[in-house]
């Protein structure tokens, strides 16, 4: 859905009436607005919903064991485990064909170009480096003490993916 159309603006006109007018409560709208930015991204491409879903679930676990770990050593693994995933999966929809583009240029300077590898029909989700920076900030928040996890994961689930964002 583009951020300029008509549908776009019809959609954004619906969520503010139906959040304003009919959630009057603020747990209500917030729920109102994951599913509005959840649907958002459906309309753009399904895979991408599954992907910020498990991704926020993600996030929203790991986030609670850094701050409940004990010992230092635990909180670092499950820290760095985190970025792993994020700055992973940041990699793996950005930069895989500019990888696979350059592994096939060396194989084709070591003269090994049977080997070279075929490019990745893939696009990257719209705002991931935004998606994933927000994140991993809140990762280091969490690490270094500065924040308390949210309690709610409902409200956790709104900070990265609310769709006026992007």
């Amino acid at each position: 859905m583009n951020l300029f159309s008509f549908e776009y603006q019809l959609f954004v006109i619906f969520l503010f009436i139906i959040c304003f007018y009919f959630a009057k409560k603020k747990s209500k709208r917030i729920i109102v607005l994951i599913i509005a930015s959840y649907v958002f991204y459906f309309l753009w491409n399904e895979f991408f919903l599954f992907f910020l879903v498990l991704s926020t679930i993600i996030n929203y676990y790991f986030a609670k064991l850094i701050f409940k770990s004990e010992s230092g050593t635990t909180k670092k693994k499950y820290f760095i485990s985190l970025l792993i995933i994020n700055i992973g999966t940041l990699l793996f929809f950005k930069y895989t064909n500019f990888i696979i583009e350059n592994i096939n240029i060396l194989l084709t300077v070591l003269e090994l170009k049977k080997l070279t590898l075929q490019k990745i029909n893939i696009s990257s989700p719209i705002g991931i480096s935004f998606y994933t920076f927000q994140v991993i900030t809140y990762s280091f928040d969490i690490y270094w003490g500065f924040l308390k996890p949210c309690g709610s994961f409902f409200k956790f689930s709104l900070f990265p993916v609310f769709f006026r964002k992007f």
